[in-house]
């Protein structure tokens, strides 16, 4: 992180740069890159000091890709944090239902 760069300036530089990766990987469809900070993937702030932003999506019926950068952790300092992001459970349940193995625990590790 810049120190002297703004949060919400700081994770639309990150989600930038993260778009190589995910195309690189294919993972997910990452949105162009004059569509994160648009509309259809704009940057979002949060109730825990920073800001969030979809940078993917895994398809229609799937939950997005996030990242977040804010204070949640400690309250005081801004952590990077990716996750998968849905405005109904159905999606996320998709989502683990149809990669099932992916979740699944090692041998003695307990299970999800």
């Amino acid at each position: 992180m810049n120190g002297s760069m703004p949060l919400r300036d700081d994770l639309l530089e990150a989600a930038t740069r993260l778009r190589p990766a995910l195309i690189e990987k294919r993972f997910g469809k990452p949105f162009a890159p004059e569509q994160v900070g648009s509309d259809s993937a704009r940057i979002e702030e949060t109730e825990t000091g920073g800001y969030w932003v979809s940078v993917a999506t895994i398809g229609e019926d799937r939950p997005d890709i996030e990242i977040w950068l804010d204070r949640y952790v400690d309250g005081k300092n801004p952590v990077y944090w990716a996750g998968f992001g849905a405005t109904s459970r159905t999606k996320i349940t998709k989502l683990v239902t149809d990669s099932g193995h992916v979740w699944t625990a090692p041998r003695g590790q307990g299970s999800l």
